[in-house]
């Protein structure tokens, strides 16, 4: 991440941190150990007013929070997203179980929204963001988390979208936003067209059975052996990958309904048997896009899976060539023509224009490798040299054409 404001919370209140990634501009405008106020620009060069907001905890305090908003509210101009923790309920609806929260707490917390113009945004998977983890009736969900947005940005965020994503673990649920979740996606490639060995099957069996009679059933070609395993690899490659986000989002629909159903003892061991299967899948996700995301200088284990992805996509933005413009002046967009237009270029860069000399008398040109010197050089590697080559490899480095990256050598 290129950018980063953190502010310390007041004892156990408070404290909020604000990311954003290289190519975004951000532009902060105030804040506090309750809020950050940020002017952040869209990719259509438009900014938009971005508040990250935590409400007070203690109910005595909570008009001071609804006091900040009504502050920021009044100097508004663009259009204006806010999220966060508001550790207030707009109605008893959004809570299960434990005590009726007062009418006056919750009439506040509308009245300001309603002041303000702001529109709750509904979330498309999962309600409640807050679980206090007890067992039996002392079992309490509320939807604290949410995003809301300016009633004069619904024409601007056509396709805006939130989730609630599930945690193995705290108490508070991560609740994400996204302007373009609902926009028709674009046919993607088939993904079975390119193979990759994953550093997460080094551990795999079923993986090694596949190497293992790849390697032994073929010729004795080393380079047909390993086309073998390719050919065996990428069917299962495929079926495996999409078998994990398979049982990733089933699993993540189990444990929001398992969250959302009624607080008994069975529901809450069905929520701690979920986030622990939940959270071995999540680790062979993270293995997965770490060799994907290229980043070397962070060890695996703290679960930043969505860092990973990120870094993966900024990066095949980035090498995405969208168009090219060919010898006529014009803009081409098929794969095709713009692989067609860079074989074009190469041919011209390298392509002599003079007449070649076949008879060029090069004797005045200094000899600099000697016999001695030529001989070391065109002999064979030995296997001394080859092994010490491989033992200097990262494992997860990007592998050649081949798709086998150094730990497949090292683990098999």
């Amino acid at each position: 991440m290129s950018g980063c404001l953190a502010v310390n919370s007041n004892g156990r209140n408070g404290g909020l941190a604000m990311l954003w990634r290289d190519g975004i501009e951000v532009i902060i405008q105030s804040y506090s150990n309750m809020h950050i106020d940020s002017m952040v620009q869209m990719e259509n060069k438009n900014y938009v007013l971005f508040t990250g907001f935590y409400g007070q905890a203690d109910p005595n305090h909570r008009n001071l929070s609804w006091d900040m908003l009504r502050r920021i509210g009044r100097t508004v101009k663009e259009n204006w997203i806010m999220g966060g923790d508001f550790n207030a309920i707009l109605d008893n609806d959004k809570k299960d179980g434990g005590r009726r929260k007062p009418r006056v707490l919750t009439e506040d917390f509308r009245s300001v929204l309603e002041e303000l113009a702001l529109v709750d945004i509904k979330t498309s998977r999962g309600w409640f963001t807050w679980i206090n983890n007890r067992e039996g009736d002392a079992m309490v969900k509320e939807r604290l988390d949410r995003f809301v947005f300016s009633s004069t940005a619904c024409n601007a965020f056509l396709y805006i979208d939130t989730n609630v994503i599930s945690q193995t673990s705290p108490d508070h649920e991560v609740i994400m936003l996204d302007t373009l979740g609902k926009k028709p996606k674009e046919k993607k490639d088939n993904p079975r067209l390119f193979f990759r060995f994953e550093v997460c099957w080094a551990r795999d069996e079923k993986a090694k059975k596949i190497i293992k009679d790849s390697w032994c059933n073929y010729s004795d070609s080393i380079l047909e052996k390993m086309n073998c395993i390719c050919d065996s690899l990428g069917p299962w490659q495929f079926n495996n990958f999409n078998k994990r986000k398979h049982q990733i989002n089933k699993l993540s629909k189990k444990l929001d309904d398992f969250i959302q159903a009624p607080s008994t003892q069975v529901n809450l061991n069905r929520i701690k048997e979920t986030r622990l299967k939940l959270k071995k899948l999540y680790e062979q996700d993270e293995i997965y896009w770490v060799q994907r995301s290229r980043i070397r200088w962070l060890k695996e284990g703290d679960r930043n899976t969505k860092f990973f992805h990120v870094r993966v996509t900024s990066r095949r933005k980035k090498n995405d060539i969208e168009r090219m413009k060919d010898n006529n002046g014009c803009w081409v967009y098929n794969n095709r023509e713009k692989c067609r237009v860079a074989r074009d270029y190469i041919i011209d860069l390298f392509q002599t224009s003079t007449n070649t000399v076949n008879n060029m008398d090069i004797c005045c040109i200094p000899k600099c490798v000697n016999d001695e010197m030529n001989k070391n050089l065109t002999q064979s590697f030995t296997d001394k040299e080859i092994l010490r080559a491989f033992n200097q490899m990262d494992p997860r480095k990007a592998p050649n054409i081949d798709g086998l990256p150094g730990i497949f050598f090292k683990k098999n």
